[in-house]
């Protein structure tokens, strides 16, 4: 699951330098903390899953993970801070709904 998600991280890499000018060091460190984000929350969604269902939680994921990507919505210019909010909220939710899949 980390490297299916990390590989579509590195397809949207031309993009961010494109668009928000990214250097290469600013490059690796997203794809460091997403790995490591992603990696961590994939643990702990694991776990709970265990504890209070697969499908509880899944849905919980899918809940998350529209509220993301619907509802953080700011002017441009903010478009980095709110974009890493954006992807690592997703994030979270990705990880508790990818759980169902597991």
């Amino acid at each position: 699951m980390v490297n299916l998600d990390n590989t579509i991280l590195n397809v949207a890499l031309p993009t961010l330098v494109e668009r928000l000018q990214a250097t290469t060091d600013q490059l690796q460190w997203i794809v460091d903390a997403y790995s490591l984000v992603f990696g961590g929350l994939l643990l702990v969604a694991g776990s709970l899953a265990d504890r209070f269902g697969r499908k509880r939680l899944f849905l919980c994921g899918l809940v998350l993970f529209f509220l993301a990507g619907r509802f953080v919505q700011v002017p441009l210019d903010a478009v980095i801070e709110v974009s890493l909010l954006e992807h690592f909220s997703q994030l979270a939710g990705a990880n508790v709904r990818g759980q169902r899949l597991l």
